[in-house]
């Protein structure tokens, strides 16, 4: 994961970046203050220094009353804008905690840019309007361009390994994918991760997508800032479907979105 400059960034990238995987929420667990005190709290300056490192898969959101948080409580919470965060990193100068705090006036106002602009780039505003023309070459070399797919329904999935939603939704992606083998649908994984990356990942994981590499410059023109994207284009070569996050039911309107266009 890439490194951050300031603490209000881990705050972002949670609301923009992708629904994060946190604690389920069953058990109230606690940090105390001795394992609160065997850590260093980061102040902007070190966290600019470019020397500590943060993967979001290992940290832990904890409230104010120092209990973990489920990921709806931490994304209710980050919504109201009225909390910012300070990080917490281990011996090896990796963030692994991070605590919420009152946000001060210089981060609710970049919260409010940020909800602003995720407003604005809402992939969903898409729909009905013509699919963006493309040409993208899949890890097994095979070829794709919007003006080739009319007449068919193109289904696209917008993802990234480290994205812990996205990796869970796989197994429900692949039933779609069996669902529709016999019938004119193609389904695409555009991911952001390099080539060599994603042959690693899929090379332990079954993802029976046709799978892109390098896919942010093509999610950008889809207004993807959140992770996972399903984006569902018709036969006509409109958008007829999008949608952002992975939860329950989320795989079965994407399935109904499809169907809806197959019989079109």
């Amino acid at each position: 994961m890439k490194i951050f400059k300031n603490t209000i960034a881990i705050l972002l990238l949670v609301l923009g970046s992708f629904a994060f995987a946190q604690n389920d929420g069953e058990t109230a667990q606690k940090i105390t203050d001795a394992e609160l005190n065997k850590l260093t709290k980061l102040s902007e300056e070190q966290m600019s220094t470019g020397k500590y490192k943060m993967d979001m898969r290992n940290v832990k959101f904890y409230g104010m009353d120092k209990k973990l948080l489920s990921q709806n409580e931490l994304v209710s919470k980050l919504n109201t804008g009225d909390y910012g965060a300070d990080a917490y990193a281990n011996s090896d100068k990796v963030v692994v905690v991070a605590m919420l705090r009152e946000s001060t006036p210089q981060e609710r106002a970049m919260m409010k840019r940020q909800k602003e602009k995720a407003k604005r780039q809402d992939p969903t505003n898409l729909v009905g309007t013509d699919a963006k023309p493309f040409d993208l070459e899949d890890l097994d070399g095979n070829k794709y361009s919007m003006e080739e797919l009319k007449g068919k329904v193109v289904v696209i999935n917008f993802w990234f390994i480290g994205c812990p939603p996205c990796r869970k939704e796989i197994p429900e992606l692949n039933e779609l994918v069996e669902d529709h083998e016999e019938e004119n649908v193609v389904f695409l994984g555009v991911a952001t991760d390099r080539h060599k990356q994603l042959t690693s990942f899929l090379s332990k994981t079954e993802f029976n997508y046709n799978i892109v590499a390098n896919g942010r410059a093509f999610a950008a023109a889809y207004n993807v800032s959140a992770y996972p994207t399903h984006i569902v284009i018709g036969k006509d070569a409109k958008v007829s479907y999008a949608a952002a996050g992975f939860g329950p039911g989320s795989i079965d309107v994407l399935k109904s979105a499809i169907e809806e266009e197959l019989e079109k």
